[in-house]
């Protein structure tokens, strides 16, 4: 479950202003130290993404101005050609950010300056109990609370990303609330239901209606769209998803393959994507007709993995 939080608070409004491809989801190792429930990531045999794909990638978005890199895993910490990838981004004009599970992130901003770099941290319930659970592990590696005041001074920018699900639904407006007091902007979505989810934690169109309701009352909003602060992923307009393998994806939850990075070229299937990029005009079913699908499409991973269909009406939206 992968978030760009400069990408989505970019706005919905700019989007013709937006390039064909303004952001890249990297994911650089499916090693990781938690096991979370809903989890898509294959650990079979860990596997890093090689360096000479990565250059190839920064290549890329060095000629194109790509404005925005979000790191992945796995856990990106964990990555095993890090220093290098340091030395690779410190220099570099593009808005980087990792996505990370916070159990590393201490020793890392000690050991390196992120005074330039962005951190979205992973966190899906208020209580440790429930979050241990959902992360598959005995017990929480650090307070989430005593993390954030100790490193979001560290960082260019904090941010915090939830998955929802059945389990945690009843957490995340409180967790929203507490952390936009302290001013962190929290992004959350719907666990995208693939074959490697957990049935039982699929949350409910009501469950999900409940959730956003109540994030929408603390905003002073209206409830209009299946997202937290009211702002619709973009990510089907200018974004692109590429594995530890470098094979490219719209986006990490839609196994439909647009294009492949060798050594030397980031080769992109462009007629395929722009089917992504047309998305709106594409859609079929509830989504089609909904009042607000100047700023909302739903997500195509769920309905993809619910119907078969990533254009087909959200499944998981309890909008008519």
């Amino acid at each position: 479950m992968v978030t760009t939080p400069g990408l989505q608070s970019f706005g919905i409004k700019k989007l013709k202003q937006l390039k064909f491809i303004e952001n890249i989801d990297i994911e650089l190792t499916n090693k990781c130290n938690f096991n979370c429930i809903y989890c898509y990531v294959k650990r079979d045999k860990t596997t890093h993404l090689k360096v000479s794909l990565l250059e190839t990638i920064l290549k890329y978005c060095e000629k194109n101005d790509v404005k925005n890199i979000t790191l992945t895993g796995g856990e990106p910490f964990l990555y095993k050609n890090f220093d290098y990838l340091i030395h690779l981004i410190e220099n570099t004009d593009i808005n980087i950010t990792f996505f990370t599970n916070g159990s590393f992130l201490k020793n890392v901003i000690k050991e390196y300056d992120f005074s330039q770099i962005s951190i979205c941290l992973k966190r899906d319930c208020l209580s440790d109990g429930l979050q241990a659970l959902v992360c598959g592990i005995n017990q929480m590696p650090y307070n989430f609370f005593d993390l954030i005041n100790s490193i979001k001074k560290e960082v260019k920018e904090l941010t915090v990303h939830s998955a929802l699900t059945a389990m945690n639904y009843k957490e995340l407006p409180q967790l929203y609330k507490i952390l936009k007091n302290m001013g962190i902007p929290h992004y959350i979505s719907r666990v995208v239901p693939s074959k490697e989810t957990i049935k039982k934690i699929i949350p409910t169109k009501e469950m999900c209606k409940e959730v956003f309701s109540s994030i929408a009352k603390i905003n002073g909003k209206e409830l209009t769209i299946p997202f937290a602060g009211d702002v619709g992923c973009i990510k089907m307009y200018c974004s692109i998803f590429i594995d530890r393998f470098g094979t490219i994806y719209p986006c990490s939850n839609l196994p439909i393959i647009v294009g492949k990075v060798n050594e030397t070229k980031l080769k992109i299937e462009k007629q395929k994507l722009k089917i992504f990029r047309n998305i709106d005009k594409e859609i079929k079913g509830k989504c089609k007709i909904c009042p607000y699908l100047s700023r909302c499409y739903g997500c195509r991973g769920i309905a993809f993995h619910i119907t078969g269909d990533y254009l087909a009406g959200d499944p998981l939206c309890w909008r008519k």
